[in-house]
């Protein structure tokens, strides 16, 4: 008996010893490939040259790209396929058996031990329980749909804001240079006060274009490269149409169908409660063995195939008849439906005080700009005077910058529920 456990032993010892020098060398190798890339990034991080991309070609390399989406279409995928793949369970499932004998000392004499076998085993699930699952799946599937649809949308603004950054940091640059200009006419005894201003801004720059560029790269899922956002983006255009805009069909509709779901599976529990408290019903179908080596007058016959079910019920002594798993679902539903209604009226209390702050950059925008507008252009070569133009004028410079900038966002905030822009 030694002699025939000691192969075994020694396999098992053999097979131990190289599992773990694979591992080593795995790892090593993953080590080794991180280092690499690593170094690989460092290297590109200022000697990678910039490549242009407009818009179009942006969005498209967002799409096919980015990681986000990927995973959100692929769980669509899944969602999708799921409803088949309940109806495909109840096909017959076809199951193989191979038997070799009943020990070790058997093993030589394979012919006598042999033994194969192929059975088909038919399931048919509780009618009930059965419509449950596939109504859930079908609601999986809808619901990953209207997610995926929402990914792609927060995607794409997530691209108009990196372009909307790259313009900023193109306006910021400009009156960069502007300022640096200016500084030749600046007295000694205020240059050190401007430099230091100067140099601050240039490196508050410096590092906006840095993680700009690592936005970009995280959008393209391109780590190393350095795109240049340029040409023009889509039009809002909400200056003339946000005080219109109301929660319905045409705005946030998107928002409710997801909410709907919400509510759907919600109200669905309370159905599942209810439905386990009657009995379990079972119903299989089994057929003969198929084949066997051992059998000779086996074969398919209606006499050896067999009909079954049963029902089972369980008693749960701490919940009779099931009343307070019921009380329970049907509070879960009553709290999913109270907590929407409070999330709409928050969402509707933030749409008003959009639309008012939307008005008010509005306005302040407009008096900035005429008043810039009358701003004079001394031809004196008078440093007081000069030093006083050039800080009114980029102060209002500044300001309707950063107002661009809040109307923008503001702009996306409204853009992400308005059906109508993205049915073109």
């Amino acid at each position: 008996m030694i002699f025939r456990t000691l192969p075994l032993a020694i396999t098992s010892i053999f097979l131990l010893g190289c599992t773990e020098n694979r591992i080593a060398r795995n790892l090593s190798a993953h080590l080794a490939s991180q280092e690499r890339d690593a170094a690989w990034l460092d290297s590109r991080m200022d000697s990678a040259p910039s490549v242009p991309i407009k818009w179009s070609a942006a969005l498209a390399k967002m799409r096919s790209s980015n990681l986000g989406l990927l995973q959100s279409r692929a769980q669509m995928e899944e969602a999708q396929k799921q409803p088949r793949r309940e109806w495909l369970g109840l096909l017959p499932r076809l199951s193989g058996f191979v038997s070799l004998g009943d020990s070790i000392s058997q093993l030589t004499d394979i012919g006598s031990n042999l033994d194969a076998r192929l059975v088909a085993n038919f399931a048919i699930p509780n009618p009930v329980e059965f419509y449950a699952t596939i109504y859930g799946a079908q609601l999986q599937k809808q619901g990953a749909i209207w997610s995926n649809q929402l990914d792609e949308r927060r995607a794409y603004i997530q691209l108009y804001t990196v372009y909307a950054e790259a313009a900023s940091i193109q306006d910021a640059a400009q009156r960069l240079t502007e300022t640096q200009k200016s500084l030749s006419v600046i007295p000694l005894e205020e240059l050190e006060k401007v430099s230091k201003g100067f140099l601050s801004s240039r490196e508050q720059l410096r590092i906006r274009q840095k993680y700009h560029r690592l936005a970009v790269n995280r959008l393209f899922n391109t780590p190393g490269a350095n795109w240049k956002l340029v040409g023009s983006v889509p039009s809002l255009g909400y200056e003339k149409s946000y005080r219109n805009i109301k929660l319905g069909n045409n705005f946030g509709k998107l928002a409710f169908n997801l909410q709907a779901v919400q509510i759907e599976a919600a109200q669905m529990s309370v159905y599942r409660v209810r439905y386990r408290q009657w009995p379990s019903i079972n119903f299989g179908l089994s057929t003969p063995s198929l084949y066997s080596t051992q059998d000779t007058n086996s074969g398919y016959s209606s006499d050896n195939t067999y009909l079954f079910s049963s029902a089972s019920q369980t008693v749960d002594y701490t919940d009779l008849g099931g009343f307070r798993s019921v009380k329970d679902a049907r509070q879960r539903l009553e709290n999913t439906r109270a907590q929407i209604r409070l999330r709409m009226e928050e969402e509707t209390v933030r749409m008003k005080e959009l639309c008012r702050a939307y008005s008010n950059l509005l306005i302040e925008r407009n008096m900035l700009e005429k008043q810039l507008a009358y701003v004079p252009r001394s031809a004196s070569t008078d440093y007081q005077v000069l030093s006083q133009q050039l800080l009114v004028r980029e102060e209002h410079k500044t300001r309707l910058a950063e107002i661009k900038n809040q109307l923008t966002q503001l702009d996306l905030q409204l853009l992400i529920w308005d059906e109508n822009y993205w049915k073109n």
